[in-house]
């Protein structure tokens, strides 16, 4: 996962059931969560969970090159090796929405251009 201009992009083979989902289906959901080792509360971790949509940059697209040169310059020799296998596809991920949660009662619904409006989620 490499995250690049506020998009995700994620390189990822034909042999993970994950990518013929994401063929099939573009919908996708991202969730990020604290280590429980550094969490005080295992139950009130923090997490964000975002979702959006994935679509596949194809290898002949001048986006391909720019976003795996990021992947060789962050992941070394492995993308070397993993870059001409012809089942491995680059999605990128438009997010288009999400949820923080800090702790316990600290839940926040993430809108707007970038996902950086923060509004307070209240039980009702």
């Amino acid at each position: 996962m490499l995250w690049l201009d506020d998009y995700c992009y994620l390189f990822l083979s034909e042999l993970a059931n994950h990518t013929g989902n994401l063929k099939a289906d573009p919908s996708i959901s991202l969730m990020l969560i604290e280590p429980e080792q550094q969490a005080a509360n295992a139950f009130a971790r923090q997490r964000i969970t975002l979702q959006g949509a994935a679509s596949v940059i194809a290898r002949d697209e001048p986006l391909f090159a720019q976003v795996l040169s990021e992947f060789h310059r962050r992941f070394g020799g492995v993308m070397s090796v993993i870059e001409p296998l012809p089942d491995f596809h680059l999605f990128r991920i438009r997010l288009d929405s999400g949820h923080f949660i800090r702790g316990f009662g600290q839940a926040f619904r993430l809108s707007g251009e970038h996902l950086d409006e923060l509004t307070h989620i209240r039980p009702e």
